[in-house]
């Protein structure tokens, strides 16, 4: 749940942010708050709050029967994605 609150931070915020400096300071901004918020409160360490998924509903696919034709749609399931480069080979 971690994750997916850092990671709704950082398109809300950064992706609004036009210069490498202002993105900087609020990643920090965004890792202090976070761990004076949930380390002790949760009781994690720092490795386990500061994740950076990333998270996408396009990452199942299609069920396709042998002649090609559509089975069953993909479901959209908001999840968390292995890496960018998961998420770029999909793109």
């Amino acid at each position: 749940m971690i994750a997916l609150w850092r990671h709704e931070c950082d398109r809300t915020f950064v992706d609004k942010l036009t210069t490498n400096p202002d993105k900087k300071i609020f990643g920090d901004m965004l890792d202090r708050v976070t761990k004076d918020k949930f380390r002790d409160a949760l009781g994690f360490d720092d490795e386990q709050l500061m994740t950076n998924l990333y998270f996408a509903d396009f990452q199942r696919n299609d069920v396709m029967d042998e002649y090609g034709e559509l089975v069953e749609e993909a479901p959209y399931v908001y999840e968390a994605a292995p890496d960018i480069d998961s998420i770029r080979k999909i793109c």
